[in-house]
């Protein structure tokens, strides 16, 4: 996986059968901006006309920039569902290269630095494109009528960093306005989220799967000990980059009514795990990844009135593949009748 590619934008395997595997035979060179390209783990070729799709599923990976990996579990949970015929699955490879990671990268390929790539920020290679374009650009491929006649849902789906970077690129986005094809954004156990303005739980409160909380969100309180609380990434002020195109108000005013889905695991409790984000900023959001999961969703339905989805997965903890295999997960991604 981590081996220097030998590729070409040409598919490689062909139209009629799905790539089911992690390997260089499922791995293309998806064109992007100004002749630069990403790679990306995919079932069938983008390059390809493919009439025969209904459903395309991208998934973003985590911080370990573990594509293959997230790829891997996608099919499982595809074939799960009884999808996987039908469905064109994705699966980008933001590849890094700075003083954390050496990622080995293709002549014309995109490149990003090791953490850079899940805040949306620009290539190391390409100042002018970044990581949350590339998802725009994939998201308008896939809507080309041409190429896919009868594509009518395309789900963004995102893990821990690539939950992270998921929530992020939602409320930021304007690509589900313009393309003639549902998109729906499924967050999953993210570390943190972007507050739309500088309300937060109060201090002692909780909040429940049942939609109900224990005490409001209020301003008051809420930058005690923790003055950079409201900057971005765990909230909207000082916005840069891709997300400084907007401004809070817009965000505020078209974040809500986007088709999103907030998946929890039961058992992603651990406040000792050493990936979870202990920063104030984040602890301002509740103590471990279940418990900020589910002040969010709360905090966006009774303060913006939103109609996001919501669901805590039976038995898992900080697992992708669990999570995406999940019946939760099988609803939010191929709209799998709840068994």
């Amino acid at each position: 996986m981590r081996a220097l590619l030998l590729l070409t934008t040409t598919a490689i395997c062909c139209a009629a059968e799905s790539c089911r595997t992690a390997t260089d035979a499922c791995l293309e060179l998806i064109p992007i901006a100004n002749n630069l390209k990403i790679a990306a783990y995919r079932s069938h070729s983008l390059s390809t006309a493919q009439p025969n799709l209904e459903r395309a599923v991208i998934v973003i990976h985590g911080t370990n920039r573990d594509a293959d990996r997230y790829y891997t579990g996608l099919v499982a949970a595809a074939e799960k569902a009884g999808a996987i015929e039908k469905t064109l699955l994705i699966s980008p490879y933001f590849r890094g290269k700075d003083r954390g990671c050496d990622d080995k990268v293709a002549a014309g390929e995109l490149y990003f630095t090791c953490n850079g790539w899940k805040y949306g920020d620009s290539a190391v290679n390409a100042k002018d494109i970044y990581s949350f374009t590339v998802t725009d650009r994939l998201v308008r491929m896939l809507a080309d009528r041409a190429k896919f006649p009868k594509l009518r849902a395309i789900v963004v789906v995102g893990h821990s960093a690539g939950g992270q970077f998921l929530q992020r690129y939602a409320a930021g986005t304007r690509i589900d306005t313009q393309v003639r094809v549902s998109v729906r954004f499924v967050v999953m156990n993210p570390s943190s989220y972007m507050y739309l303005d500088a309300k937060r739980l109060a201090k002692g409160a909780t909040c429940s799967e049942n939609g109900t909380c224990t005490g409001p969100f209020q301003v008051e309180g809420a930058a005690d000990g923790c003055p950079s609380f409201n900057q971005y990434r765990y909230g909207i002020e000082n916005l840069a980059g891709y997300l400084g195109r907007t401004t809070g108000g817009e965000i505020r005013k078209r974040f809500p009514k986007k088709d999103v889905v907030y998946l929890v695991g039961e058992k992603d409790v651990d406040r000792n795990d050493p990936s979870l984000d202990k920063s104030c900023e984040s602890m301002k959001q509740g103590a471990f990844r279940r418990e900020r999961g589910t002040i969010f969703w709360n905090y966006m339905k009774s303060l913006y009135k939103a109609g996001h989805g919501f669901g805590i997965a039976p038995g898992c903890a900080h697992n992708g593949g669990c999570m995406l295999a999940s019946e939760p997960g099988l609803r939010a991604l191929f709209d799998r009748k709840q068994q």
